[in-house]
C-alpha cells in the first residue's frame, strides 16, 4: 500500500496496484521508464467522482538535457485518466504541459 506519511500509517492512498521500473545504461546518461497501475483509496473521493484505476507511464532521462515526461496517462487524481500529462519536471515544463 502506498502511503504519504513516512513516520506512521495514516491513510492509504492506493488499495492495490503494481509497477514496473525499467532502466537503460547504454549511454552516458540514465534512461528510466516507470509503468504504474493502481486503484486509489476512498481518500481521493473529493478529487474525482469516480475512483477508476490510475494507469500511467513516466519516462525520465538523466543528463544535462534530461527530462521527465508522462508518455501515457497521468497521476493527477482530478484529471481524466486518458489525459497524457506530458513534461512534468521544472526544467522543461516552464508552467505548461507539452506532450512528448
Amino acid at each position: 500500500m502506498q502511503n504519504y506519511n513516512l513516520a506512521k500509517s495514516d491513510q492509504f492512498v492506493a488499495i492495490e496496484g503494481y509497477q514496473t521500473v525499467s532502466f537503460s545504461f547504454t549511454s552516458d546518461f540514465l534512461l528510466q521508464r516507470t509503468d504504474r497501475h493502481f486503484i486509489p483509496s476512498d481518500y481521493w473521493i473529493w478529487g474525482k467522482g469516480s475512483l477508476s484505476p490510475i494507469d500511467y507511464s513516466l519516462v525520465v532521462k538523466g543528463g544535462e538535457d534530461g527530462f521527465a515526461c508522462y508518455v501515457k496517462g497521468n497521476n493527477l487524481i482530478y484529471m481524466p485518466s486518458d489525459y497524457v500529462a506530458g513534461y512534468t519536471d521544472g526544467k522543461t515544463m516552464h508552467g505548461v504541459h507539452i506532450l512528448c
